[in-house]
């Protein structure tokens, strides 16, 4: 069945059901990667699925950069906006500009 064939609930519930497994798998690689574990737990809900796939590898190269760019602004997008940092090799490349 398509999204788009789908009810209301019906979309509700598979979002719930994807946020479920989302959460178990954040779960499990902080479980599994003490190291990362306060870095995960420190970043706005919005960006933790983003965070633990890049650390795994399961991102792509802009997905990466994003998150690089948001850990590193403290997770403020107007930060990332206003960079300073032209040293750095992906100011170029930053998602916010």
């Amino acid at each position: 069945m398509k999204v788009t064939e789908m009810t209301p609930e019906q979309r509700t519930k598979m979002r719930l059901e994807a946020k479920k497994i989302t959460d178990i798998k954040i779960r499990e690689f902080c479980a599994n990667n003490p190291k990362y574990a306060s870095y995960v737990k420190n970043c706005p809900d919005g960006m933790r699925k983003q965070y633990v796939e890049t650390l795994t590898g399961e991102s792509g190269k802009a997905q990466a950069l994003k998150v690089m760019c948001y850990t590193c602004s403290g997770f403020d997008r107007n930060e990332i906006k206003e960079c300073t940092v032209k040293s750095c090799p992906l100011w170029n490349y930053r998602p916010c500009k």
